[in-house]
């Protein structure tokens, strides 16, 4: 991507960004604000405009990062993807604090270096923005190092923060982070001006120890439409697939549970070592749980396996057709558990039952 093109503002978020030249109906850019390269139409552009709703923004752009995790390394806002909006839940305080701690452990070389995140002339220096970015200046000339990690920062932890707003999310994950004693912060009030952090030894236990949580699972949720129709393609398909790969097949109606269906399936998604997200559905239309359980999935790094029954490949989501789903017939489910036990091994070899 060359950032040395003409300097535009992000659609979603008003932002510096760096517009790539495309079809007349459709506007794509990169954004650092959105974690990357995104495309949106006009049309869906407007009715964002009609309903600026911040928190929407910062679910879009979760769900962008999210498809880029996938390999879509230029995802497209479509009308479809603002109502799958509706369904989707906030990450919780402690995903948004583990966010940024991933976040500074990939931009940072080494054990010690310090990220640049802030500067007390930010809003002033955003105002320029507005008066000089009709000029004929880059993007490398006008987003320095620390508004770009500023931006990603607030774009990975999903907060609600622009410079038209007077929210301090980011602000207050931060001193969440400090005061468990995983980051360390710094702020050079007479010199720079600007706001450093770094990674502490315990800032980095923690991010070990949710690798190893996600590494040592034995457990594969299984994110699917129950409806009676699916019974032989579990019992005879995905079942014993996940179970012959040496896994535990783990499906949220069969869990006996207490607590609300939406924080079991957020806790057995955390608790899995990959899921499989079957798209299968009716003339009703998409499954949206599915959806929303993978994206979340794919957020903490969760492999993901897709699967379709053949029939309905049309009918569902273009950013899941484009990936490599596995296609299934009721006719020959044996050869869905082959293919799926076969999938489960290549991407994560075989698991502690085998």
């Amino acid at each position: 991507m060359n950032r040395y093109l003409k300097p535009v503002f992000c659609p979603l978020w008003h932002t510096l960004a760096t517009e790539i030249p495309r079809e007349h109906q459709y506007i794509t850019v990169y954004s650092s604000r959105c974690g990357g390269l995104y495309s949106i139409s006009r049309e869906v552009l407007t009715i964002l405009e009609e309903d600026d709703d911040l928190r929407k923004k910062a679910l879009l752009t979760s769900w962008l990062i999210e498809q880029r995790r996938l390999g879509n390394e230029c995802p497209e806002i479509t009308e479809s993807i603002i109502k799958l909006m509706k369904q989707r839940k906030d990450m919780s305080a402690s995903d948004r604090a583990d966010a940024i701690l991933e976040y500074i452990a990939s931009k940072i070389k080494e054990s010690g270096e310090a990220l640049i995140y802030d500067s007390n002339d930010s809003i002033k220096e955003h105002e320029e923005f507005l008066f000089r970015a009709e000029a004929q200046l880059s993007f490398q000339e006008l987003m320095s190092e620390w508004k770009i990690n500023y931006c990603e920062l607030l774009a990975f932890s999903e907060c609600t923060d622009n410079y038209e707003s007077n929210n301090n999310g980011l602000a207050s994950l931060m001193k969440y982070l400090k005061q468990h004693n995983w980051i360390e912060y710094e702020y050079d009030q007479y010199n720079s001006g600007h706001r450093t952090c770094s990674l502490t030894v315990e800032g980095y236990t923690r991010l070990a120890e949710i690798q190893k949580i996600r590494k040592d699972s034995s457990r594969g949720f299984m994110a699917m439409w129950f409806d009676p129709s699916m019974d032989k393609a579990w019992q005879e398909g995905f079942e014993p697939g996940i179970r012959k790969a040496g896994y535990d097949p783990v499906r949220i109606d069969q869990q006996q549970h207490v607590n609300k269906i939406d924080d079991e399936i957020i806790a057995e998604i955390r608790r899995a070592r990959f899921i499989v997200a079957d798209f299968t559905q009716d003339e009703r239309g998409a499954r949206g749980g599915v959806y929303y359980e993978a994206g979340f999935a794919h957020g903490l790094g969760i492999p993901v396996i897709f699967t379709c029954r053949k029939d309905c490949l049309k009918e569902i989501h273009f950013d899941i057709r484009q990936y490599n789903c596995i296609l299934w017939e009721d006719k020959d489910l044996e050869k869905l558990q082959k293919d799926l036990t076969n999938r489960i091994r290549a991407i994560l070899r075989d698991g502690p039952a085998i």
